[in-house]
């Protein structure tokens, strides 16, 4: 977590020959512009002041009011300490709460932090990012102890860890807690999508080749370029989210609105005659007349309703023919059937 501190303003020494007057010169040059710096920091903090806390929420505002440090960080307006308040209510999310008791539940969530089934990898990784945030915050120390810390001291060049410089411990420290991270984070990823390959860096590891992901950003590189065997189910993008692949099944279409038959139920025949016969189809079929016989597979369009006769429904029965007006050789062409 980064630090909120401004870097310090350093004054400008003065001459160890105060009667060189070029030195002088540069010198008063110098704290000139120290002064103004000093001038223009102090202006900026007051506007910035104003327009951070212009931003805070009613509910912030009231968990800033509530906090001890808040009467004299107002007071002054101090920027920085109003950055650090503000800090400090978004990792605590209370204003009294027992020191030990958060850094137990940061420690809790960080250790128990998984990899949804549809958790994509950028969210995964940002959300394991804002636990470690929030547990350095609060002062953990996970994964830098002190046998940690010695060990990356020798990986680093310290042949004694004991007489290692402030600079080397937080080298080796930073280090440590780094590898940490990455390992927790690794290993806390989805199992259907990444199981094989935690356990073909495991075999890796026990045929004397260390692949383990050695910083946070290369542990998320190792999910994210992941390419998994085919012939599993899941198929994962990018993001990391799974989906499966079903085969497509067909199915039989239906049409629209087929007329009811006759007696023999059947409905709504593709121009159907006046008797209506079933055929080998399961649909109904379109554009029926009087009685239509039922239709292969997709029902029809726009077929009319018929009425029921007491007609036999058979195969070898001829249909009465229907004469149009004035018509005299359709009557002579069909004369024998008008005598039946």
């Amino acid at each position: 977590m980064p630090e909120l501190e401004l870097p310090p303003l350093v004054e400008p020494a003065l001459p160890t020959d105060t009667t060189n007057i070029v030195d002088m010169e540069l010198w008063k040059l110098a704290i000139r512009e120290h002064v103004k710096k000093n001038e223009r920091r102090q202006t900026n903090s007051d506007r910035a002041y104003a327009l951070v806390l212009g931003q805070c929420s009613q509910a912030l505002s009231n968990r800033l009011e509530a906090d001890t440090e808040w009467d004299h960080v107002n007071t002054s307006s101090n920027l920085i300490g109003l950055l650090k308040l503000i800090q400090q209510c978004m990792i605590q999310r209370q204003t009294c709460k027992y020191n030990v008791h958060m850094v137990f539940d940061a420690e809790y969530a960080f250790y128990t932090l998984q990899q949804g089934r549809h958790m994509s990898n950028h969210d995964y990784y940002t959300k394991f990012k804002d636990v470690v945030k929030t547990l350095e915050g609060l002062g953990g120390k996970v994964g830098a102890q002190p046998s940690r810390v010695t060990t990356a001291l020798r990986e680093i060049g310290v042949a004694d860890p004991n007489a290692a410089n402030p600079a080397q411990i937080t080298r080796a420290t930073n280090l440590a807690k780094e590898r940490y991270y990455a390992l927790r984070f690794f290993l806390g990823c989805d199992k259907r999508r990444y199981k094989s390959l935690v356990r073909g860096i495991e075999n890796q590891f026990t045929y004397g080749t260390n692949s383990y992901p050695q910083t946070l950003s290369a542990a998320y590189d190792y999910i994210v370029n992941f390419k998994p065997e085919r012939g599993g189910g899941a198929i994962t993008d990018e993001s990391g989210v799974a989906f499966y692949n079903e085969d497509d099944r067909g199915g039989c279409g239906r049409g629209g609105n087929g007329g009811q038959g006759d007696r023999t139920r059947g409905r709504g025949g593709g121009n159907g005659s006046n008797h209506g016969n079933r055929s080998n189809g399961g649909g109904r079929g379109g554009n029926g007349t009087n009685r239509g016989s039922r239709g292969d597979n997709d029902r029809g369009d726009n077929g009319g309703q018929v009425t029921r006769t007491n007609q036999a429904n058979t195969n070898d029965h001829t249909p009465a023919p229907t004469a149009g007006s004035d018509d005299a050789q359709f009557l002579l062409d069909n004369a024998d059937i008008l005598e039946k």
